[in-house]
C-alpha cells in the first residue's frame, strides 16, 4: 500500500486520521493476518442490539489512564507474530478491573491465560467471552511468574493455584453505544471485537474511519474510554489499547469513531469482582539511571572477582533494597535491612575477606552474567542474598525466610539455558552498575539483566496478607 496514496484517500474521504509506516505495516500481508486472533464460535449469533438511554446523564469523555487523576490502565505489550490478541485484550480489561478494585496496576501473564489455558499452546485464535469463562475457575498468575514468549510454551510455575488472580463475574453482552458507554463509565476499560482493514495497520494518529475495503479479519483490543464528538462520524470515537507494541499508534492506542468496524456490532466482554491470591507481587523494580555509579571505571570487569560471602539481615529486620559495591577487587552485595513497616533500614554489606571469591585467578573474563531469576517459594521473603559460580557464570542466591525470620533455606535457579549475557567472550567488558534498588514491601525475587554495558540487579517485591 502506497502511504502517500492512502493519506490522500483519507483526505479526499474528509477523515480525520493520519497513516504512516511503522513495523505493523513493513510486514507481509500473511504475517499481518496472523496478528489477528478472533475466532467466533460454531454457531455464534451476533446480540441485537437493545441500547436504551442511560438511567443517569452520563460523562461527555472518559480515559481510564487518567481518571480524576490516577491511572488505571497498564502499559501496552506486544503479542508478537501470534493470534493472541485475545489474551491481550482480555487481560488489558482484567488487569484495569483489578487497579479500579485494589488500587495496584499488575500485569497478568498473557502465556498462562492462552497458552496454559483448554485454548492450549498455539497462536490459533480464540473468542473473548470464551477465554474468560476458560479462566475463570483456574485464575491468571502475575506476569512476573510466567512472561509471555514465543514460540507457543507452557511453563510449570509452582503453586499455581495459589498465586492465581481471579473474578465472580464475566460481563457480557455489552453491545451497542449507549450500553457500552454506561460501562466504561460506572465499571471500567472493556474487551472488545472489531474488524481490521488493511489501512488500520498503518494508523498513526488521529481518528480511525474505515478508508479501505481490503478485509483482512477480527482482531481483539481493550477499550479504555470514549469521547463524545459530534463534528466526528458517528459522533465521537473510543479510546483503545492495542497489543502491538508502543511503536504502532499513538505509542500502542488509537482512536476509532462509534460504530465503526462493527466495533458496536460485536459484545464487549468485562469482569468484576476480583478474587486476589494472598501473595501479591509488584513488577520487577529496575533503576534505570545511567550515571557514574559503576566500577571499574575503565577495562570492564576483566579485574574483578565475585565475592560469595553472604550478606544477610539482622533478626527482626527485613530486605528492602539491594545494590552492587566493589570490595577490593570484587564485585561484591549489599543490602538496605530496615524494620517490617519500613522505617529504621540501613545497608549492610559483609567486609568478611577470605577465598570465597572466583574464579581464583583470571577474574571474570571467562564468567558469564546468568539472567534466570530466583524467587522465594509461596510466602516467604528474602533475609539474604549472595553470588554463586553456576558453571562459567556469576548467578544469585537468596536466603528465604518465613517473614519472622524462622525456616531459613538458600534458593537457587539450577535452569541451564540461554538466560545469560553477553553471548560470547565472558565479562570482559561488562561494567558492574551500583545505582541502588529500593521497595516498600517485602523483597521475594531477585535477578540480574543487562543494562548497556553493565550487569545490573533487579528485585521483585510482594504484597504478604
Amino acid at each position: 500500500m502506497n502511504i502517500i496514496e492512502l493519506n490522500q484517500e483519507i483526505q479526499s474521504k474528509g477523515a480525520k486520521w493520519v497513516a504512516s509506516e511503522n513495523p505493523i505495516s513493513a510486514l507481509d500481508e500473511t504475517t499481518k493476518k496472523r496478528l489477528l486472533g478472533v475466532i467466533e464460535p460454531a454457531g455464534y449469533v451476533r446480540p441485537v442490539k437493545t441500547d436504551v438511554k442511560a438511567s443517569v446523564k452520563l460523562p461527555a469523555s472518559i480515559d481510564w489512564r487518567n481518571h480524576m487523576g490516577q491511572n488505571y490502565v497498564t502499559d501496552v505489550k506486544n503479542q508478537e507474530v501470534c493470534g493472541s490478541c485475545v489474551a491481550f485484550g482480555t487481560l488489558a480489561a482484567m488487569e484495569s478491573r483489578i487497579a479500579i478494585e485494589n488500587n495496584m496496576l499488575l500485569n497478568l501473564s498473557e502465556g498462562d491465560a492462552f497458552f496454559c489455558s483448554s485454548h492450549g499452546a498455539n497462536c490459533e485464535g480464540w473468542w473473548p467471552y470464551t477465554a474468560f469463562e476458560a479462566n475463570q475457575s483456574r485464575g491468571i498468575i502475575q506476569e512476573v511468574l510466567f512472561p509471555y514468549q514465543l514460540p507457543p510454551v507452557c511453563i510449570n510455575v509452582p503453586n499455581r493455584s495459589d498465586n492465581a488472580f481471579s473474578y465472580a463475574n464475566i460481563n457480557a453482552n455489552v453491545v451497542g453505544l449507549t450500553a457500552s458507554k454506561n460501562y466504561l463509565a460506572n465499571n471500567g476499560p472493556i474487551a472488545a471485537v472489531m474488524q481490521v482493514f488493511s489501512d488500520f495497520q498503518y494508523y498513526s494518529s488521529g481518528i480511525y474511519t474505515q478508508t479501505s475495503n481490503d478485509y483482512q479479519g477480527l482482531h481483539c483490543i481493550c477499550v479504555v474510554g470514549y469521547c463524545d464528538d459530534s463534528s466526528v462520524s458517528g459522533g465521537g470515537y473510543w479510546i483503545c489499547k492495542n497489543s502491538w507494541g508502543t511503536n504502532w499508534g499513538m505509542s500502542g492506542y488509537f482512536n476509532i469513531a462509534y460504530g465503526q468496524c462493527m466495533i458496536d456490532d460485536n459484545e464487549k466482554v468485562g469482569v468484576s469482582g476480583i478474587v486476589s491470591p494472598s501473595t501479591i507481587y509488584t513488577n520487577w523494580i529496575k533503576n534505570l539511571s545511567w550515571n557514574g555509579n559503576y566500577f571499574p571505571g575503565t577495562d570492564g570487569l576483566s579485574e574483578i572477582y565475585a565475592d560469595t560471602n553472604p550478606v544477610l539481615c539482622p533478626d527482626g529486620k527485613i530486605i528492602t533494597g539491594f545494590a552492587f559495591y566493589q570490595k577490593g577487587n570484587r564485585i561484591a552485595p549489599m543490602i538496605q535491612c530496615a524494620d517490617s513497616d519500613g522505617s529504621n533500614y540501613s545497608w549492610i554489606d559483609n567486609p568478611a575477606w577470605n577465598n570465597d571469591y572466583f574464579p581464583g585467578e583470571q577474574g571474570l573474563s571467562e564468567i558469564y552474567a546468568d539472567t534466570n531469576k530466583v524467587f522465594c517459594p509461596l510466602g516467604k521473603i528474602i533475609k539474604g542474598v549472595a553470588f554463586y559460580k553456576k558453571g562459567n557464570r556469576i548467578a544469585p542466591k537468596i536466603l528465604c525466610s518465613n517473614p519472622d525470620g524462622s525456616n531459613s533455606d538458600w534458593v537457587v535457579n539450577d535452569d541451564w539455558n540461554d538466560n545469560y549475557f553477553p553471548p560470547t567472550n565472558g565479562l570482559s567488558e561488562i561494567y558492574a552498575d551500583s545505582n541502588h534498588l529500593i521497595s516498600n514491601n517485602q523483597l521475594v525475587g531477585l535477578g540480574f539483566y543487562e543494562k548497556g554495558n553493565r550487569i545490573a540487579p533487579m528485585i521483585l517485591s510482594a504484597h504478604i496478607s
